[in-house]
């Protein structure tokens, strides 16, 4: 139990015990003299507020006045004559049919109100939730260009732009924060771990450089075009999954188990997050997706272990101009 539970246990039970301390004389003798009944009342308060300090919960005293105040404020004012009165006057109004009806009305354009109401305040959580998410999601470390000894390309040569992080995030943090991202979107129950979370990599950086580098989803459109994909209507494990918003490429996975009946399982990063297995249409990233096929062996990007299995003239982008790439 939590401290915070232990101390509302604490003056629920000394309020309880206040008020019992006051009802129970009633109960027993009956109808108290006044001077009774205020002695009954001073020394109920005093019981209230001596339980919490017994059990060294001091914090715990101002709750358990409050409820004990709040119980005697019911008694006294179930026992006035005002009450009653209002009582009789609106249970006279409620047997004129008028009355009723009205009353009916009201209660349920209260109702309607209410409904609208609730449904509005939860759709404007769900969307903040989702905005949260996504900010939350879609943060990259401080990126660097790699050694100048590195270079990524094309299988026709042209140039990609990888980037690394300037500086890791501790893994304590990234995986704190990824639990709780996952948690409050009811992701965490629906995929299964494959990798964990890590700034080292994004999505499309783990598909095509070996989870080395970032790699941006518009140099994902050249790749695709330079390395031979073509879109496939049935897809195949080892084919990608790449995923679009808004006409741009947001994910790229890898497709790892087909089978009839079933969705079809992919695997990939999250961005900064970790590596899962999941149905392809189950994840942050949405249902607009295409599968594409390349007849090159793997993914890998050339300079990075990558290679084509329809090897093409090798040529690098220079402006609006292609030139033969050296060492081809």
């Amino acid at each position: 139990m939590s401290i915070e539970s232990f101390r509302l246990m604490v003056a629920a039970f000394s309020a309880g015990l206040g008020l019992l301390f006051v009802g129970g004389p009633h109960l027993l003798i009956g109808r108290c003299p006044r001077w009774a009944r205020v002695a009954a009342i001073l020394a109920a308060t005093g019981i209230t507020a001596v339980g919490p300090l017994a059990l060294n919960q001091s914090a715990a005293v101002p709750a358990a006045l409050g409820l004990f105040g709040f119980g005697l404020a019911l008694w006294v004012v179930a026992g006035s004559k005002f009450l009653a009165a209002a009582v009789t006057a609106v249970m006279a109004l409620l047997r004129r049919p008028v009355a009723r009806a009205a009353g009916l009305g009201i209660l349920g354009l209260g109702i309607c109100i209410g409904a609208l109401a609730a449904w509005d305040i939860a759709d404007e959580s769900a969307t903040d939730n989702d905005l949260r998410f996504m900010m939350e999601m879609n943060v990259k470390p401080p990126l660097q260009d790699p050694p100048a000894s590195v270079a990524v390309a094309t299988d026709r040569g042209r140039r990609v732009t990888v980037k690394e992080p300037a500086e890791l995030r501790p893994k304590d943090e990234i995986a704190a924060t990824e639990h709780r991202l996952l948690r409050d979107m009811n992701f965490d129950s629906r995929m299964i771990r494959r990798g964990e979370a890590g700034d080292q990599c994004n999505c499309h950086g783990w598909v095509f450089t070996g989870a080395r580098y970032w790699l941006s989803g518009d140099d994902v459109e050249r790749i695709l075009d330079d390395n031979g994909y073509q879109p496939a209507s049935q897809p195949r494990p080892g084919d990608l999954a790449i995923f679009r918003e808004a006409g741009r490429i947001s994910h790229t996975a890898v497709v790892r188990a087909v089978g009839d009946g079933v969705p079809v399982i992919v695997e990939g990063k999250w961005g900064w997050m970790g590596v899962f297995l999941h149905g392809v249409g189950d994840s942050f990233y949405g249902t607009n997706y295409t599968y594409y096929r390349s007849p090159r062996e793997g993914h890998l990007l050339a300079g990075l272990g990558g290679r084509s299995g329809t090897p093409a003239k090798a040529v690098v982008d220079v402006g609006d101009e292609f030139i033969p790439s050296p060492g081809n």
